[in-house]
């Protein structure tokens, strides 16, 4: 009978054989291109391991309270717990290991995340921080990367605050760019917030002083009144630091008598002096603060931006230019009705605004926004419906009376991005030099366009 067996398992083998040879020799397999994957199982499998507590090799103490896990998953995700687990130390050679410096509800969390690779978003919202703070400490690398990419993209008025200060004492540049960011784009919400007289003063120091918070500067000295106030800050400390952080020359005159003396800090006298400062001080030589919003038409962020020099007549038109990666579109069509911020609803080829090209040094264009920007780059659309090409000039900066040329356009047509040295500007100076192929000697524009791209 064995005998039999063995024939019988001898013959299917042989035909198998026969029948797989006959296959290869037909078909030849490319094994580089057979991939049989099963991922989806293993982090449902490995996640049965942590709640059955199967296998389970070490236990974890936080709080009183015993998480059961093993060595070699901790290892594998960790470098932390790698040493913690292999590295010979006293912890490598106990079943128990107890960790005092972090609570057992933070833990879990992170434990969950060890075995299954994920995070709920509602676990997070409640304890942010101090997942940032864990992940970097125990290792976790690009859970400490989505954990501040999430915290950036999530800022309210509490949580920037809170996130700049943390950002700060472990110099995470990205969530302290991002927290900022939000900060001087939401300054009324932020800054009157009740959490703001917690933050500690360099954090404070460090906001209020910023170039790109864009709120009045009488504001600005109110809400740091009210800090100093609440937090016990001596008056001679107290005005030490408002000398500092304050740019007087901002405030006008008035303000600084009713305000800063009758309502505030500073006597007679010493309002006097700050007027004195003032005067003395030069307009081109004032530290203005600015608006600062990457890839944003500040033309139309602005909500206004007026045409004080030129043909009012004329009415200018403001197009629906967009930013789009490293290109600037005029999505415009000719036919399209838009509003314009100047004029009343008309079709944008029928509108320009324009000037006559002379000798005339008072013969320009003089746009303002409503605001100081921080930008790099303007978009000029030329009025371009037959063959005419122009020459042109581009001035700007934060002072009617102190432009810098930035650019001189030579012999051009349509849409010109010119880009320069970031600046803050509120006024667009463009003054045409010449003209070509046209008897009509007028330099047009039909719209315009003012970003800040570059970081």
């Amino acid at each position: 009978i064995a005998t039999f067996k063995i024939t019988t398992i001898m013959s299917k083998f042989a035909s198998f054989e026969n029948v797989n040879n006959r296959f290869h020799k037909k078909r030849k397999l490319d094994s580089a291109n057979i991939v049989i994957e099963d991922k989806s199982d293993i982090c449902s499998d490995i996640d049965k391991l942590l709640l059955s507590k199967e296998f389970s090799d070490v236990t974890i103490e936080v709080e009183n309270e015993r998480f059961k896990a093993h060595r070699v998953i901790l290892a594998a995700r960790s470098e932390y717990f790698r040493c913690l687990c292999y590295n010979g130390m006293r912890e490598s050679k106990e079943n128990v290991i107890v960790m005092k410096d972090i609570s057992k509800s933070i833990f879990r969390i992170l434990l969950k995340y060890i075995y299954t690779g994920v995070i709920i978003a509602d676990e997070m919202k409640s304890c942010i921080f101090e997942l940032i703070y864990f992940s970097d400490c125990y290792c976790f690398p690009k859970l400490h990367k989505k954990l501040i990419q999430f915290l950036s993209e999530n800022l309210d008025s509490e949580l920037a605050l809170k996130a700049y200060e943390i950002a700060k004492l472990y110099e995470i540049k990205e969530l302290m760019n991002a927290s900022l960011n939000y900060i001087e784009n939401n300054p009324y919400e932020t800054l009157y917030h009740p959490s703001f007289v917690e933050s500690s003063f360099d954090c404070v120091r460090d906001i209020l002083k910023s170039d790109t918070l864009y709120i009045s500067e009488l504001k600005i000295y109110e809400i740091l009144e009210h800090y100093l106030r609440k937090n016990g800050y001596a008056d001679s400390k107290a005005k030490s630091i408002v000398k500092e952080i304050v740019r007087f020359p901002l405030i006008s005159d008035n303000n600084i008598m009713d305000r800063l003396h009758i309502d505030g800090m500073f006597n007679m006298k010493e309002c006097l002096e700050l007027l004195k400062i003032k005067e003395s001080t030069q307009s081109t030589k004032i530290n203005y603060r600015y608006l600062l919003q990457k890839d944003t038409n500040y033309v139309i962020s602005c909500q206004s931006c007026n045409l004080i020099k030129g043909q009012p007549e004329i009415k200018f038109a403001f197009a629906s230019t967009k930013f789009h990666g490293s290109e600037f579109i005029d999505e415009s069509k000719e036919d399209s009705v838009i509003e314009f911020t100047l004029g009343k609803r008309c079709k944008m080829k029928d509108k320009f605004s324009a000037h006559d090209i002379s000798d005339d040094e008072n013969k320009y264009l003089l746009f303002t926004l409503s605001q100081d920007c921080y930008v790099d780059t303007i978009i000029v659309h030329l009025w371009d419906k037959d063959q005419r090409l122009y020459d042109f000039d581009v001035s700007c900066g934060v002072n009617e009376n102190d432009l810098k040329i930035i650019e001189r356009v030579k012999m051009q047509r349509g849409q010109q991005i010119i880009k320069f040295n970031p600046m803050r500007i509120r006024f667009i100076k463009l003054k045409g030099t010449e003209v070509y192929n046209v008897r009509t000697y007028e330099f047009r524009v039909k719209n315009l366009a003012v970003y800040k791209q570059n970081n």
